[in-house]
């Protein structure tokens, strides 16, 4: 890679990848600490309508977060592919190509499956909240 431009292009992505996947870390902290904390708040009141509508907070959060994962996740996969291009081009470069033919499909999905665990757990805290 001689051209110091396409260098300091490819060292862009690099670091807004790290920074999209930091924002997901950051983000799967956050939603589980607010949903700690709505828990917490609901476990105190006294059993009423409200703590229902307390209980749907946290897997609606949770729906949102998981949907803004998945466009953090998009945005990445862009990246990635722009990546796997200036690779191609660039053969002595190839770390993002070699990443994708050597990742296992537990790396690939595990963020949707802690999401979708989430999901299932808050959404049934709320549905025993609801039939108590």
């Amino acid at each position: 890679m001689s051209n110091p431009l396409l260098i300091e292009e490819y060292k862009s992505c690099r670091q807004q990848l790290a920074e999209n996947i930091k924002w997901m870390d950051q983000l799967e902290v956050y939603t589980v600490g607010a949903i700690a904390a709505i828990y917490v708040f609901m476990f105190t009141l006294k059993r009423s309508e409200f703590v229902t509508w307390v209980a749907m907070v946290p897997w609606i959060l949770v729906l949102a977060a998981g949907l803004r994962t998945a466009a953090i996740d998009k945005t990445i996969g862009v990246i990635n592919d722009y990546l796997a291009q200036l690779e191609r081009a660039k053969p002595e470069i190839g770390f993002t190509t070699f990443y994708r033919n050597n990742r296992k499909p537990m790396m690939r999905y595990s963020r949707y499956y802690a999401w979708f665990l989430m999901f299932v757990i808050t959404l049934g805290v709320y549905g025993a909240t609801v039939i108590s």
